[in-house]
């Protein structure tokens, strides 16, 4: 146990021994202490912003919604007799739809104007009895009170007979009931019934027999938040004084749309409604645009993406979004000075165009160097060797290299 404690410190004072001597070996090498080596300057990738005219929008979501929605119901009961429809089908404004048994209602048709030739012919009879009682009063043979009878029984008559007359128009139109005509052009949803069935006049759902809508225009439905909203009227109420909300469509505001399955805005219409009232529970405003839909595509009900301008295209800086940093609530770009020196701009943002390059309103200028690639390694006040893309970067301490920047030196020879 003695030898081999014994052998053990000897194998650890030879370590701290060989140690000591490297440690001696590098201050002599170096004429001094050890030093921390410098780490040259990283090459980073920059970009000028792009200079050209941008429009701002106002981008949001919306439903699409029929110009014309309505429910087929029954206005007079009966059973049914033929359905025309097939589901889903398009259909004109006055085709048939369904047909009730019209045979009650014409037996109705029939009574009226029976009833009416029974008053006719009573108002003549009446209508004589006051001739020949006018006739007869002279010569004694007919009383005050007998005229006066016989114009009563006239006016009586006439009155009937008008009264017979508003039954049998009520009777022909509940005979055109039994024939459901489609009150618009448009395509209708699923039949709710079949024929044979005992059709009922009722309030709720149950008599509706098929829900017709419009195809083509379409509306879409959106909301506009309130500093927008006022955005908005300082522009267009101050260059058209002679306009106001109830006059939207002389104003032609443009407005664009992209389906679900879109990147893009494929659809432009116009707006042509605000409400009269702003939201109070989410301080918005509904609006709403037209769009044409000769295609078809837009259904109701379907989720659009809705941008509207703001004016006209202004002048803008872009830059590409890769090269926008974050700082909690400060946003900023890095670029690189005439030094080849990092610096932090905070900049204001504009709005993401098509391309996806973000319009810079604040903190930069067209000849800036913004850093595009090499973002996370950039540090304010370090050196960096900037490139553009698709070009190597410049070696450090030659032309082109970060001012300043020494090259790196060779490892010494020994012997």
């Amino acid at each position: 146990m003695n030898a081999r404690a014994e052998m053990r410190r000897n194998l650890c004072g030879g370590l701290v021994a060989a140690a000591t001597c490297v440690a001696l070996a590098s201050c002599k090498g170096t004429g001094g202490p050890p030093t921390q080596q410098q780490m040259p300057p990283l090459p980073v990738t920059v970009a000028t912003p792009i200079e050209r005219p941008v429009r701002e929008w106002y981008e949001t979501t919306g439903r699409v919604e029929a110009v014309e929605k309505v429910d087929i119901r029954p206005r007079v009961a009966g059973h049914l007799v033929a359905v025309n429809v097939a589901d889903g089908a398009q259909v004109k404004a006055g085709d048939v739809l369904f047909e009730i048994d019209p045979r009650p209602y014409q037996a109705a048709v029939h009574s009226a104007e029976a009833d009416i030739a029974r008053l006719e012919a009573l108002l003549r009879k009446s209508q004589a009895d006051v001739e020949r009682n006018r006739r007869l009063r002279p010569e004694g043979a007919s009383s005050e009170r007998d005229l006066e009878t016989a114009v009563w029984n006239v006016e009586t008559a006439q009155a009937e007979l008008k009264a017979a007359h508003a039954r049998l128009e009520q009777a022909q139109l509940d005979l055109g009931f039994t024939k459901i005509k489609a009150p618009v052009e448009g395509r209708v949803s699923r039949r709710n019934v079949t024929v044979g069935n005992l059709i009922q006049i009722s309030p709720g759902d149950s008599s509706i027999l098929t829900t017709l809508v419009s195809i083509d225009p379409m509306y879409v439905s959106f909301h506009v938040d309130e500093p927008v909203l006022l955005r908005y009227q300082q522009f267009y109420w101050h260059t058209s004084p002679d306009v106001r909300p109830s006059e939207i469509r002389k104003l032609a505001i443009p407005v664009e749309i992209g389906l679900a399955n879109e990147t893009g805005y494929s659809r432009t219409g116009v707006v042509d409604f605000l409400d009269n009232r702003v939201d109070a529970s989410t301080g918005t405003l509904p609006a709403r645009a037209v769009f044409d839909n000769a295609d078809q595509l837009l259904t109701p009900g379907l989720f659009v993406r809705v941008r509207v301008p703001f004016g006209e295209p202004e002048p803008s800086l872009l830059v590409p979004e890769v090269a926008i940093g974050s700082d909690q609530a400060t946003k900023f770009v890095m670029v690189v000075n005439a030094q080849n020196v990092v610096e932090m701009h905070p900049v204001e943002l504009g709005p993401v165009t098509d391309d996806k390059l973000r319009v810079i309103k604040k903190g930069i200028a067209p000849g800036d160097k913004v850093i595009v690639n090499g973002l996370m390694r950039a540090r304010p006040g370090a050196p960096v060797v900037p490139h553009a893309e698709g070009e190597a970067p410049a070696t450090p301490g030659a032309p082109g290299g970060p001012a300043g920047a020494a090259p790196r030196a060779a490892p010494e020879k020994k012997g």
